[in-house]
């Protein structure tokens, strides 16, 4: 009877070092599996999905194959999008400037012109008179 225990015991054990085992497997995957509905939704448009354990750059992505899908955590998606926002912010601004300048511009030829054609309006009033008056 005794050798059964001896038996059990170490059964016991190795189903405590198994359940061990699962919990940190556990822990390792639960960072990966997270967002799990946003990988669900990317792997059904059934393209090549990756993951890159590395940080890529925005512009490295434009070497990629356009049916290819980085798989990032959501974190780190969000990080990118941040950092390209915070990067088109000043072009975006200067592009605004540049454009109010151009319209104070033409704003400004256009009531010259406006100048010139009530000027010109004027001339050829003038002229009709004068040739009125004339004949």
């Amino acid at each position: 009877m005794t050798d059964y225990l001896s038996f059990l015991g170490h059964c016991v054990a190795a189903t405590e070092a198994s359940v061990d085992t699962v919990a940190r497997c556990i822990t390792n995957l639960e960072p990966g599996v997270s967002d799990l509905p946003r990988l669900t939704k990317v792997l059904a448009n059934e393209h090549v999905s990756l993951h890159y354990p590395r940080r890529l750059h925005w512009k490295e992505t434009k070497m990629l194959d356009t049916q290819l899908y980085l798989l990032l955590p959501d974190p780190l998606l969000q990080e990118y999008k941040t950092e390209l926002a915070d990067s088109l912010v000043p072009q975006i601004n200067t592009l605004v400037e540049r454009a109010e300048e151009v319209i104070q511009r033409d704003e400004k030829k256009m009531k010259s012109l406006e100048e010139r054609v009530s000027i010109n309006a004027s001339t050829c009033e003038l002229y009709q008179l004068i040739r009125l008056l004339v004949m």
